[in-house]
């Protein structure tokens, strides 16, 4: 671009986030070799002063990238800005500290059930020992999400705590976490954190839930077309009154470290929640539910899943991500009828052939396990609409074969 040779001009210049073309709030923008600055408005506008003595402005914003270009000679223009890949790395030997924090986050079910996103920041220490001490959270957006990052960077173990201090050189340290529901969470006026003396500003770790969440409790259909009834329970003891009429039973974050057997006598559930206990083991009798299409048990201690659940037949959604699996149980690929499975958070390696066998699947999450490869019988699934893969060691020559077979899946990775 030609540099200006006008003197004493204003240039008046907007900055646009180059996929989303919105605004980007509050970028700085510096005239090099000077003292001018500003920074954008809510719309992206900035209005600076300039003479023959700048050539040259810097632009910059804590989640795009720093550009350095020849001022215009134009008064009036635009520019784009690309954001930073999601947690890029300016100290590689920190990854692992970003990892770990992203792998021990968990999204809050209330949160997910109530569809809130946006960012959480907290400040802490380190000590010399790895410790971390003075956590402190600086702005939260409620449901248990500011509570988690606390509690996450609370029991950050020394290793990482040692790690993040030697190779910064800094003890004290800020970190804002992006909690998003089915794409990375970008906060359109997201306000820059500002450097304070001393302090070490962390890249933004992105918490994005990607996999199949339960209707609401005041909903009588899902997004993801589960049939339900219209009496909705969400104590078992009052279910249990109403045998008959019970086809929705809700028992999220009750403590539950055995399956309740007495869930059983509810014959015509059609949809079961048990979210957030210690459930390590489910009945080999659970075929007697077998009216049930939805069964959400999202963060339990599963390690594997009952070969009578086969006897699910009517079964359409399955969650169990964030649990113990460490291989997809092969009494899943006996349910035919099943069109959303979420087998995220777990320590699953591999994908087995068998998957084909779901002819109905519409969507699949996979997020945050350790799966390198995809089958080619996963090609076969001709209804699949939906294939979420993130957090996986999938390599980009994978991911480019995975995306050329599956052009009309939306795959996210």
């Amino acid at each position: 671009m030609p540099t200006a040779s006008a003197q004493g001009r204003k240039i008046l210049g907007r900055i646009l986030d180059k996929e989303e073309q919105k605004p980007v709030r509050s970028a700085t923008v510096i005239l090099d070799g000077t003292a001018s600055s500003t920074v954008t408005n809510y719309l992206g506008y900035f209005e600076l002063s300039v003479d023959s003595s700048a050539t040259a402005m810097t632009i910059s914003h804590p989640e795009f990238n720093t550009v350095r270009i020849a001022i215009p000679l134009e008064d009036k223009f635009k520019l784009t800005l690309e954001r930073k890949q999601k947690d890029s790395i300016s100290i590689p030997e920190l990854v692992p500290f970003y990892n770990h924090v992203r792998t021990e986050l968990k999204y809050p079910a209330e949160a997910r059930r109530m569809k809130i996103e946006g960012i959480v920041q907290v400040s802490f220490e380190v000590n010399t020992m790895g410790n971390t001490s003075n956590v402190k959270l600086m702005r939260d957006i409620g449901f248990e999400c500011g509570r988690e990052v606390v509690r996450t960077i609370t029991s950050l173990p020394p290793s990482f705590g040692r790690m993040i201090s030697e190779e910064t050189s800094f003890t004290k340290f800020i970190l804002r976490i992006h909690f998003g529901l089915g794409r990375d969470y970008h906060e359109p006026a997201s306000d820059p954190i500002e450097q304070a003396e001393g302090v070490f500003i962390l890249n933004p770790v992105f918490l994005t839930a990607m996999g199949i969440d339960r209707p609401n409790a005041d909903t009588s259909t899902s997004q993801f077309n589960i049939i339900i009834g219209d009496d909705y329970y969400n104590s078992l003891t009052t279910a249990l009154k109403h045998p008959k009429n019970a086809k929705r039973l809700s028992l999220v974050d009750q403590g539950y470290t055995k399956f309740p057997d007495e869930i059983l006598q509810l014959s015509n559930l059609e949809l079961l929640d048990l979210e957030k206990n210690k459930i390590s083991v489910l009945p080999e009798n659970i075929n007697f539910l077998s009216k049930l299409q939805g069964l959400f048990l999202f963060d339990n201690q599963l390690k594997t899943l009952p070969m009578n659940i086969t006897g699910l037949t009517k079964l359409r959604t399955l969650s169990v991500a964030s649990n113990k699996l460490s291989v997809v149980p092969d009494a899943i690929f006996s349910l035919e009828k099943l069109e959303e499975l979420d087998l995220s958070n777990n320590q699953i390696q591999t994908l087995p052939a068998a998957i084909q066998s779901l002819s109905n699947l519409r969507t699949l999450a996979l997020n945050d396990n350790s799966i390198k490869t995809l089958p080619a019988e996963i090609f076969q699934l001709k209804k699949l609409q939906r294939l979420y893969i993130k957090g996986n060691p999938i390599s980009a020559e994978e991911l480019a074969r995975i995306k050329s077979a599956m052009r009309k899946v939306e795959v996210t990775f």
